[in-house]
């Protein structure tokens, strides 16, 4: 199984989400599982090596628990845990977490309000069907700019880990006959 950090960030996001809107664990077990998430989110290694070479203990905000986990999760494809508190949560939630402004209990309203995806969601907005069924218009058209934020967004990667990613192709590169140098741009 092929994992990156981010695809193992956005599991520790969800989970961190389905504690508060089931209203399970407290507020130090979300946060561990927020600071884990960015903390793997950031590092310039990938955590699928550190789990390889023993050293996810190294990673700072990793404690005990979640670093069973992880193991778990590299192990087995899954972790039993996360299935059981992700379980009945609709999958629109969490695409609705990657919206600016929009936290897990709005995202858990919005789904029971019948949002489907983001579209839906866009649409709803300006036709004001969200504000009758009880949003304020304030709260509305700060969802609205986060759509638009997320729209545009650009998938870019952090610098620390693209220097990492850089280093790797430009030694393999060297490696070639027909290479007399290579240096990483842009």
């Amino acid at each position: 199984m092929e994992i990156s950090n981010a695809g193992v960030a956005k599991i520790l996001h969800n989970v961190a989400a389905a504690y508060q809107i089931k209203k399970i664990g407290n507020i130090f077990q979300i946060r561990a599982y927020e600071g884990a998430a960015d903390a793997i989110e950031h590092s310039t290694s990938e955590v699928k090596d550190l789990w390889e070479e023993k050293r996810l203990a190294e990673i700072p905000g990793v404690g005990e628990k979640i670093k069973e986990y992880l193991i778990e999760l590299f192990q087995t494809g899954k972790v039993k845990h996360f299935e059981a508190v992700l379980k009945n949560i609709p999958e629109v939630i969490f695409e609705l977490l990657d919206v600016p402004g929009i936290g897990p209990q709005t995202a858990y309203k919005l789904s029971n309000l019948g949002i489907h995806d983001l579209n839906d969601l866009r649409v709803k907005i300006k036709s004001g069907e969200l504000v009758k069924k009880g949003f304020s218009a304030k709260i509305a058209e700060k969802i609205l700019l986060g759509l638009e934020e997320t729209s545009k967004r650009n998938k870019r990667i952090l610098l620390p880990y693209a220097s990492e990613q850089a280093k790797k192709v430009l030694e393999k590169l060297k490696k070639s006959p027909d290479v007399i140098d290579a240096h990483p741009l842009g």
